[in-house]
């Protein structure tokens, strides 16, 4: 089974099924499987593979603003944890205000993303998250 393969056969209905559930323990399941298939791809192919840029984009779609509201904190913790295996900076870099990335950098909007949302949690959830996301580059 080759990344190409697992990115146009099974990644699209991971998604899909994601998309779909209201099943809080469901979504962060599919989401675990989605950020452990990605690695994958990013091992096969890099971080600026087009597969892997989608997955990123698809997942930083559901940690926006507006996704996240309905969203249960095991649910955005399980989505910032798959992106952050899609991303080449480690979470304690990427919360830093003063760590930027070129603007054209394909992970740019996820960083971005994953900032945003950290942001938007109360200190106590900052802390629970802080305490589950990975904290150094393990690739």
């Amino acid at each position: 089974m080759s990344w190409e393969w697992t990115c146009y056969k099974i990644i699209p209905e991971l998604l899909e099924m994601l998309e779909r559930t209201k099943l809080d323990y469901f979504a962060v399941a599919v989401v675990i499987l989605l950020g452990q298939l990605g690695r994958l791809g990013v091992s096969a192919c890099g971080y600026e593979d087009n597969g892997v840029e989608n997955l990123r984009c698809k997942l930083s779609g559901f940690l926006s603003q507006d996704a996240t509201i309905r969203m249960a904190l095991p649910v955005q913790i399980a989505l910032a944890t798959a992106l952050l295996g899609l991303l080449s900076v480690d979470f304690q870099k990427l919360i830093q205000s003063n760590y930027c990335l070129p603007a054209m950098s394909c992970q740019y909007v996820s960083i971005d993303h994953i900032r945003s949302w950290f942001s938007s949690l109360t200190k106590e959830q900052q802390g629970i998250s802080l305490s589950l996301l990975p904290s150094s580059d393990v690739h």
